[in-house]
């Protein structure tokens, strides 16, 4: 995702080319392996074929457990990326549910997350993280100053 992010379209298109016979390797043996679908889709939207790309974060999510937060997490990066706003959003939503409140940060500006951010849902989930994350803020701060004192 970074050769993507940064706008190396090409070098993001010639990283996946290497990687994709690996990972396809890798779920030809592990079919079960939620990772390497997960990452094999994004791998595959990234060289166009979406048909495909949707196909393997389908099989990532029908593997998935239910209380898999870095699996919710990265399916919902993954969706995004392949123009699955609400799919990402359903994942997205389960991660936030009980995701450690510094994590808000990380939601706000990770790449995968952009295609996002306007999405009415999206921003009623970052809405309702803010106290969470405000309170852990405030709370680190306070511990700060003790630990100072």
């Amino acid at each position: 995702g970074c050769h993507f992010a940064l706008g190396h379209h090409e070098e993001c298109a010639s990283v996946s080319r290497q990687a994709l016979p690996r990972i396809e390797r890798e779920v030809a043996l592990r079919p079960d392996n939620q990772d390497a679908l997960m990452f094999g889709a994004t791998t595959i939207g990234y060289l166009g074929d979406m048909k495909r790309a949707k196909e393997w974060a389908m099989r990532a999510l029908a593997i998935q457990s239910g209380d898999d937060l870095r699996g919710n997490y990265n399916l919902a990066c993954t969706f995004a990326q392949l123009g699955e706003p609400e799919q990402a959003l359903d994942q997205l939503e389960k991660y936030a549910e009980r995701m450690p409140p510094q994590r808000l940060a990380w939601i706000k500006r990770d790449f995968d997350l952009a295609p996002l951010r306007n999405h009415p849902r999206y921003k009623a989930l970052v809405a309702r993280a803010e106290p969470r994350y405000s309170a852990f803020l405030a709370e680190k701060g306070a511990r700060a100053k003790r630990d100072l004192s």
